[in-house]
Formats: C-alpha cells, structure tokens, sequence
C-alpha cells in the first residue's frame, strides 16, 4: 500500500499553532498556506494587491482570488512595518526570486522573535526548468548583498532566461550538465535576449527572475558558507528533501543568535539527506524517480477500484469505468 504523501505546504506548518501564534506570509497570491479564518496571519507582497492583479498570470485561477496585501514590502525594511517581531514567517516558492538572498533572510530574522520559525518551500533545480543551470554560489550571494541590489542584476535575468528548459528540443540535455555541446535552440536564442537585457539595464525595468537556484544539499551548502561568515542567524530545525515526483523541497529554520548551533544543526541536517540528494542527477535516476511515482498513482488507482467494485450502488458505475480506463492509459502510455 503506497504511502501517504504530505505536501511540503503541511510540513513547514505542522509544528506551529497557527491558531493562536502571530504570522507572516510572504508572496501568497491566490493560494496562501494559512487562511484569514485559520490564525492571526499577515499578507507581505511586493506591491499592492491592485497591482498583483493586473500582472496575475495563473491560467488556473482568477486575479480576484489574490488575498488582500497587508504589507508592502519595498525599500524599508520588513522588521518596520510590524507592531512587534512575530512567531513565524512563510514563504513557498519566493526565495528563488528575492535579488538579495543574505539581506532578505536577515530582514526576516529582525522581523521574527528568538526562537521563531521560518518555513520555506524551494525548488530544487534539479526537477525544474532550471534544471540547466548551476546551483548559486557563496560569490554571487555575496555580491549581491554587499551592492544591496533591490532588483535582479542583469546576470540573474540573463542566466535564468538563456538556460530554461522551457521548449520540449532543450530538455533532453542532461540535468548534470555533461553534454558534447550546448543546444542549437539555446543559442539561436542568445542575440535577442542580448538585446532584450541591455533595453532592460537602459531603461532600469524590474524583471522577475530565478534569482537563486538550489538543490537541498546545495541549500544546506549555502548555509553552511553563510553561517562561516556570521550572515546566517538561523538553525536549521528541519529539511525535508524532493519526494519523488515533486519539484521542491521543504526547510524549517529556526531564528537563533549563536552560530555554534548553527552549525551543528547543518550538520544533523545533512544526515537527513539520502544519496540521490546529490547535486548531479543523471537522466537515468530522474526518470527512476518518475518510474516510481508512476507506480504509486497505479497502485492507489487500483485500490480505488477495489473499494469501488465492492460497491452494488448502480450509482457509482460510471466512477468504477473511470476509473478503469485511467489506469489502462496510465498503464499502456496512451494519451
């Protein structure tokens, strides 16, 4: 019996009582991980909630579910714009865009009690349309804190848009990077974003971009770098590798001011990691990793069809054929 899966949204809040702690969420669009209803929950974005609703480009859901921005995040920092630090912070899916990886996770460590929890979602570069790229290094990291950029530098755009993955010809080459060469539509693509990023550096736009990319063991790698160089007040309570058929991971961080337990805490962390954690993955071990998620979703098809078929309602008849014929396309590859 396949086991249950627990989403990474579950994990960063289960050992919090969001009923009665005080939080933030940070970048929760249309989709935040605590509800109004649920605990005494805050709503950080870049901009306006107006504003997020006229760039709002998710074709499954409407602008109009954007919850309300309660504070707007800009060049004042977010330890000003609450009454008193909170107990715990949340952001899935945000620290990959953030230009200024050290600053950001120091202005939420002063936006947070000793001992607060922040809870972070990331993709793992590995199973995503960054699979190209290499993860980020302590240089970059400290590059960009030291010039206190507030937007993604011309590199972070460049590099995430030259090396996606995106068209259906450019995924074939290997996640590890060992390729004979690099990919004809890649560079049939360079000259135009060429001249794309220089109007960009001209005219000082704001670009969104993947700023940062990481793996959970180059995550942990960061930390550790960063911890070295006292620019890292967190523990690292908890990291909870990709699942097999999902593209992030999950961290809890624990906000600290020694930096012994820091890194201990990486240390035990580390621990947690298992060997197809490393950084390279071969094609061979990412269609291993689809290979099994294919076998759960089969395996908890065919039970569902167990509990059905010992049914006699003549009502679910057209569930149990459903049902049937998905595991048969699943089953033969059959669109």
């Amino acid at each position: 019996m396949p086991r249950p899966m627990v989403s990474n949204r579950s994990r960063i809040v289960e050992n919090i009582d969001i009923r009665t702690a005080a939080g933030l969420e940070i970048g929760a669009l249309h989709n935040p991980i605590v509800k109004k209803e649920d605990g005494h929950i805050l709503y950080v974005d870049y901009a306006p909630t107006e504003i997020l609703r006229q760039t709002f480009r998710y074709p499954d859901a409407s602008p109009d579910s954007i919850v309300e921005t309660d504070i707007v995040w800009g060049q004042a920092p977010l330890a000003s714009s609450v009454e008193q630090p909170v107990d715990y912070i949340l952001a899935s899916h945000v620290i990959e865009h953030v230009p200024d990886l050290i600053g950001w996770l120091n202005e939420l460590r002063a936006a947070l009690k000793d001992g607060g929890q922040l809870g972070l979602i990331v993709p793992d570069r590995r199973f995503t349309f960054d699979a190209r790229r290499n993860v980020s290094s302590p240089g970059e990291m400290v590059e960009a804190y030291l010039l206190g950029y507030r937007r993604p530098s011309i590199r972070q755009i460049f590099d995430a848009a030259a090396l996606s993955t995106n068209t259906p010809a450019a995924e074939d080459w290997p996640a590890n990077g060992m390729t004979a060469g690099v990919p004809a539509e890649i560079l049939e693509r360079l000259p135009s974003l060429f001249d794309w990023v220089r109007t960009l550096h001209e005219t000082q736009h704001y670009q969104d971009a993947h700023c940062w990319v990481f793996t959970p063991a180059s995550f942990l790698d960061m930390r550790e770098y960063l911890a070295a160089l006292k620019l890292f007040p967190y523990e690292i309570e908890r990291i909870f590798p990709t699942e097999a058929g999902e593209i992030d991971f999950a961290v809890r961080l624990r906000a600290v001011t020694g930096s012994e337990a820091v890194k201990d805490s990486i240390q035990t962390a580390r621990r947690t990691l298992t060997p197809h954690e490393d950084d390279a993955v071969s094609p061979a071990q990412t269609a291993e990793r689809q290979i099994h998620t294919h076998d759960v979703r089969i395996a908890a098809l065919q039970e569902e069809i167990a509990q059905l078929k010992a049914s006699s309602s003549w009502k679910i008849t057209a569930p149990i054929r459903a049902a049937v014929s998905l595991l048969r396309n699943q089953t033969t590859g059959n669109p």
